[in-house]
């Protein structure tokens, strides 16, 4: 994540936006929690804000993976600022396994004039998949403008949490970039990932950071240890394969041998290199204070940088916030 993106419904271009993704469970799909930006602040919206028609359709089984225009639950609503939660009076029915959209459209009499956006997660960058936690065709933003053929963002993804009427809950519920309190990884300087294992045990072979390189030629550190400092294992990432330049880039550690993370231990993921180099990264905030289930985010433990006085969550407006995790992921 690199920042948000707004997606205007209405608005000049008349835009519709749908939120495409692959049903987890066979179930009713109750409601949605989607991340709003109303018509008080300019560039987003405008005018009352519209009204938002907001429809459930199956996927249409084309290349493009468009929404079908069958709509399965309907609803209106009115675009006010945050998270709110939308639902159905008369919810969709949907498939385990099968793909279908939440398609928002406009439907005021002046759309241009009266309108909001969406947002969603962005990066300048996207690799392929665009999150490493979902396909591209999973998880995925087409938009149209007026009533004119559908087409990716190829930088954008939702940020929704799916609410399921048998108590299922998924999506992506990150909503925030930390990119004002970038921590640099040189010397005495770390960042570290803790966190502790909920449910089973979990094996794992490669562990993925998300960073750039800013200067030296010294390669990054990768620790896991336990929180009480026996090492699991350390090694190196080459720092040749660590981007440079202004974006940063996910750059992989192979463990030596399969690793066990044993249900209920308590783990850091330390990152760090010599006094020479210097690497930089964020933290992204989960939703954790606007509704968003564990389900959506990384529940277990939360970022930490250490800039030579000890641990501290990271302070993107000066003061710690013990809600943002590093980006990264093991496999």
């Amino acid at each position: 994540m690199d920042s948000l993106n707004n997606t205007q419904i209405g608005g000049p271009k008349n835009l519709s936006a749908s939120y495409r993704f692959r049903a987890a469970t066979s179930s009713t799909l109750s409601s949605i929690r989607v991340y709003v930006i109303g018509p008080s602040h300019s560039g987003y919206g405008a005018g009352t804000g519209g009204t938002w028609q907001i429809t459930v359709q199956p996927d249409d089984g084309s290349a493009t993976h468009a929404p079908s225009g069958t709509v399965l639950a309907t609803t209106t609503f009115q675009p006010v600022d945050d998270f709110p939660v939308i639902s159905w009076s008369s919810p969709a029915s949907l498939t385990a396994g099968q793909l279908y959209h939440v398609v928002f459209r406009n439907v005021d009499a002046n759309p241009a004039a009266n309108y909001a956006s969406l947002d969603g997660v962005f990066t300048y960058q996207p690799t392929s998949p665009r999150q490493p936690a979902f396909s591209d065709v999973d998880w995925g933003q087409p938009v149209r403008s007026g009533f004119g053929a559908w087409a990716d963002e190829s930088r954008t993804v939702p940020i929704m949490q799916l609410n399921y009427a048998n108590g299922v809950t998924a999506g992506l519920g990150y909503m925030e970039n930390w990119d004002s309190d970038t921590a640099t990884v040189s010397g005495s300087a770390k960042v570290r990932q803790r966190f502790t294992v909920s449910g089973s045990s979990r094996q794992i072979t490669t562990i993925s950071v998300r960073l750039k390189r800013v200067i030296g030629t010294d390669d990054l550190v990768v620790r896991l240890e336990q929180s009480n400092g026996t090492v699991v294992e350390q090694g190196t990432i080459p720092y040749p394969s660590i981007t440079t330049g202004t974006r940063q880039a996910w750059a992989t550690y192979t463990f030596q041998q399969t690793r066990t993370l044993v249900s209920g231990q308590a783990y850091n993921l330390v990152l760090s290199t010599a006094a020479g180099t210097s690497y930089t990264t964020w933290a992204i905030r989960k939703g954790v204070g606007y509704g968003f289930s564990t389900q959506t985010y990384f529940g277990d433990g939360s970022a930490q940088k250490d800039v030579g006085a000890g641990w501290v969550p990271f302070s993107p407006w000066g003061s710690p916030v013990d809600q943002g995790d590093l980006q990264f992921y093991f496999r």
